[in-house]
């Protein structure tokens, strides 16, 4: 099968660990490769080479961890409707997209809720489910979604004579959102408020606040 070529933005670490790893794989093979083994001489040069080259990619223009706590705000007030429901659910339990995606209208009411919010089960990467804490202000603002903006989108479905959709958030047509609708919404709402995020920031922006509130603690 054809490899599949996958075209990301990567952080200066990322890459330096990953070029660390072809160099070391290199002087390994290098090394250990049997004498005459190799007779191509410009092969044999440039894997020398290669071995005893320090790669390092250095940028000072890298993408902040964390957004700031204004940041969040101006994001939450730029987005609209369910989209904003999903930011604020992304930067208030770290979850992925397509984790938040996933969950379904009768996942989200099996919520065990107590005055301080709930814990509910959500499909994660690699095909596990994981127990996440939604609190009282996410709660809040997803059973208001429901209620309102949710219920007419259903109601434009139902017009539409779409077919009807047990996600829990919809798109303007009443179907399911997919990421890449969320993903371009998001985007544009950075550049309106001139911030250089990506949607994968907001789960680093979760674990960084909870770093600094553990370390509090402990």
């Amino acid at each position: 099968a054809a490899a599949r070529v996958v075209v990301e933005s990567l952080r200066p670490a990322t890459i330096n660990l990953r070029v660390t790893v072809v160099v070391e794989f290199l002087k390994y093979f290098h090394s250990n490769l049997p004498a005459g083994k190799l007779n191509d001489y410009n092969s044999e040069i440039l894997l020398s080479k290669l071995a005893n080259t320090k790669f390092t990619i250095r940028s000072t223009h890298s993408r902040p961890i964390a957004l700031s706590a204004e940041n969040c705000r101006e994001m939450s007030a730029k987005l609209c409707s369910a989209h904003r429901v999903m930011f604020i659910w992304a930067i208030s339990t770290g979850l992925r997209i397509s984790s938040i995606l996933s969950v379904t209208l009768k996942n989200y009411n099996s919520i065990q809720r107590r005055d301080g919010g709930g814990f509910i089960e959500v499909p994660a990467k690699g095909g596990k489910w994981i127990k996440v804490f939604l609190t009282r202000h996410v709660i809040d603002v997803t059973d208001k979604y429901i209620r309102i903006e949710r219920k007419l989108l259903e109601l434009r479905a139902d017009q539409k004579k779409s077919t009807k959709t047990n996600s829990l958030f919809l798109n303007m047509n009443g179907s399911a959102i997919n990421r890449g609708c969320y993903y371009a919404a998001y985007q544009r709402a950075c550049k309106s408020l001139n911030i250089k995020s990506h949607p994968h920031q907001t789960r680093t922006t979760f674990a960084s606040f909870m770093e600094r509130t553990l370390r509090v603690y402990a």
